[in-house]
Parts: C-alpha cells; sequence; structure tokens
C-alpha cells in the first residue's frame, strides 16, 4: 500500500511526524511525506519513510495582513498545491491523506487528485479558529465534499461536521488525537530551578499559539488574586504585538514567565514540567487540540473550558475541571479548586488509561484501518 502524506504548513508537524512514524511502523504500508523545505522536525522522520521536501516556505519577515504577505501566502500556496498535484499525476500512490491545505485555493485543485488516489483528509479545524481570507464556510464545504472520506478527533466533531456541512457520517471517522505514552517527564524541581521559579509556587502553564480564540486575556484576569506563577510559552501570529497581554499583566499584578515566541521540544519539556496546571481558556473551538493532548502525555491536571472534546475528555479521564467558555469567574473557579485539591485530584486522574487510549500507535491501526477501507471502495 503506497500513501502520500501532504502537509503544507509546519504548524501541523507535532501532529504529522509521529503520526507518519507509527504509520511507517504498519507492515504492509509504504509512506512518503510531502511537506516543507525546512520543516525543522524532519530529523526526527523515521529512515522508513520516503521524505519528499519539496514545498516552499512562506516569508516569516513579513508583517501580517499587509498586501506582500497575502501576495506572498497565495502564491507560495498555490504553487505547493500545483506541485502536489503534479507529483500525484505522475505517481502510483494508493492513497493521498491531506493533513493541511489553504481551502480558498485548493476548492479548485483538491478533487483533481481522485482522478489517480484515494483522497482522505484530516479535518483538524471543523471551522478554523480565526477569521482569514484564505477560508470560507463555501470553501470548506467544497474540500469536505470532494474528499472520499475525512478524519477527525472527536465525535463533537463529528457532529459539528453534520451540522454545520451536512456531510454524512458514512464518509467520516474519528481518530483520537495522539500521545507519546511512553513520553519521559522531566523531574519538576529541576525544571522549576531552571526557570527561576519557587519549588513550592503553584504554576500554571498556557502553552501554544497565542491568538485571540484561545482565551489568554481571561486567563490573566481569572488569575487575579491567585497565589501562582504563570507560564506563557509559545508564538504570536506575524506582526501581531503581545501589548494588550503585557498591560493585563501589570493591571492585575500577575506574576508571570514569559516565552513569546517559537518553543524548542526541549523547553516544551521544561515548561510542561514545571507546571501543575496546564490551562485551555478557549473562547470556542471545534477542534482537539495537540496542548491538551501533551498535557496529558506530560500528566499534568488541565483547566479547559467546556467547548469541543474537552469535557468528554476531562470528565472520562479525571484530568481536572472545565469551565463556561468565555466566563473569567468560572474560570478563576475552576482554577483555585483545582489549586486547593491538586494532590486528591492528581491521584485520581487516569493518566494511565488516557495514554493507552490515545497512542500514536492505535491512531496508526486506526489510520491503517480506513486507508484500507477507502482504497477498496
Amino acid at each position: 500500500m503506497k500513501i502520500l502524506i501532504y502537509e503544507a504548513n509546519a504548524g501541523f508537524t507535532s501532529y504529522t511526524k509521529p503520526l507518519v512514524n507509527a504509520i511507517s511502523n504498519i507492515s504492509d504500508m509504504s509512506v512518503s511525506l510531502m511537506t516543507s523545505k525546512n520543516n525543522r522536525e524532519l530529523e526526527g522522520i523515521s529512515p522508513c519513510v520516503n521524505v519528499l521536501g519539496e514545498l516552499n516556505d512562506y516569508k516569516g519577515n513579513l508583517k501580517h495582513g499587509t498586501f506582500l504577505w497575502l501576495v506572498d501566502r497565495v502564491l507560495i500556496s498555490w504553487r505547493n498545491i500545483v506541485k502536489r498535484n503534479c507529483i500525484v499525476a505522475k505517481s502510483d500512490y494508493d492513497v493521498i491523506l491531506v493533513e493541511f491545505t489553504l481551502p480558498i485555493i485548493d476548492r479548485y485543485y483538491f478533487g483533481r487528485m481522485k482522478k489517480k488516489s484515494k483522497v482522505l483528509l484530516t479535518v483538524h479545524d471543523v471551522i478554523p479558529p480565526n477569521r482569514s481570507r484564505f477560508w470560507s464556510m463555501k470553501s470548506l464545504k467544497k474540500l469536505y465534499n470532494d474528499a472520499d472520506y475525512l478524519i477527525v478527533h472527536s465525535q463533537e466533531n463529528l457532529q459539528e461536521l453534520k451540522d454545520n456541512f451536512q456531510i454524512n457520517e458514512d464518509k467520516v471517522t474519528v481518530i483520537h488525537h495522539g500521545v507519546e505514552h511512553d513520553k519521559r517527564v522531566l523531574n519538576k524541581h529541576e525544571c522549576r530551578r531552571q526557570l527561576k521559579i519557587n519549588e513550592y509556587e503553584n504554576v500554571i502553564l498556557f502553552y501554544g499559539g497565542i491568538r485571540q480564540q484561545k482565551g489568554l486575556d481571561n486567563l490573566i484576569q481569572a488569575l487575579y488574586g491567585v497565589e501562582c506563577t504563570l507560564i506563557i510559552a509559545g508564538a504570536l501570529p506575524h506582526g501581531e504585538s503581545f501589548e494588550q497581554y503585557e498591560q493585563l499583566i501589570k493591571r492585575h499584578n500577575i506574576k508571570t514567565l514569559k516565552i513569546i515566541e517559537y518553543v524548542s521540544d526541549e523547553m516544551t519539556d521544561v515548561v510542561y514540567g514545571a507546571a501543575d496546571i496546564v490551562a485551555l481558556p478557549y473562547k470556542y473551538f471545534f477542534s482537539q487540540s495537540g496542548v491538551f493532548m501533551q498535557a496529558i502525555q506530560y500528566r499534568k491536571l488541565i483547566v479547559a473550558s467546556n467547548v469541543s472534546s474537552f469535557s468528554s475528555y476531562v470528565e472520562k479521564y479525571k484530568l481536572g475541571l472545565v469551565c463556561r467558555p468565555n466566563d473569567i469567574e468560572s474560570l478563576a473557579a475552576a482554577i483555585k479548586e483545582i489549586i486547593g485539591n491538586k494532590v486528591a485530584l492528581y491521584q485520581k486522574a487516569r493518566f494511565d488509561v488516557a495514554l493507552k487510549d490515545n497512542s500514536w500507535e492505535a491512531s496508526a491501526e486506526k489510520h491503517s484501518a480506513i486507508i484500507n477501507k477507502v482504497k477498496d471502495c
């Protein structure tokens, strides 16, 4: 079975890399990965994977939202999509698995791949979290209809596909976002010593890309009067400023440690290792979160808004508490309750079960079953 996995956005590498490696370990799978030339994660790809590092990267020095920024993204995305289709047309792949693409452009090209191969699309965001010129409800629906089969990460996401796009659930399968079940968790005291944080401090981690929809502003306000250190680790979208959050931090006198940039794997281990609680105060969300799954991987208690599948995961595996979305008082109450009962809550948490149920190996086996099913349709 020959598979091409297409990933045109390095932001999904933390998902694609372990999945590609796990699928490549399945005996009848010959896996190629088409990704960007400068993908910094390529050295971690299994030697069993045929890496086609042929895609172009966006220019990182252009101000977000400017005309040149827009032209760059349109042009590079179009070139990558055309290059993908040319490779598919000249090859004999059985199945193409697309992890990310730009809907507003690819709606004109996506269906053409079906002349040579079956096409699977992973719907990481049923509806993308930010407004953008690069997607519309019409372009999303076109991609969802053109794909032979769709993969989502939770039952809630499946329901959103049905409700918002009238997609028949017969062409959709739920496959969880994976975790490393044997991830080595660093010593908390050593991590805090490295970050110069008191070992007895309550430490809350906000990790990942800093977007309005993720509710960092609400989290800062919810921590007013709470004895803790807030670690903020993640990059802003190109051209956006941290100033609005800086003002809230000063106004509410929140003790913070800020790493406002791309966070390396090594530093990711450290900030998760130092944390007691991982906060996901999202205002709205139509996907499954890699940050949420990493919290399980690092065995950390979670406080999350009741959006997408967060509540079902938290309740099933006793991972922490959920709060009402975009509700500062509800978020503050949940954080205070976890801090007051963190030892008991940690003892009740079913991390081992969650890690086993959601491993990358289990995800790869489910992908393999769907790939074989789609090929034979």
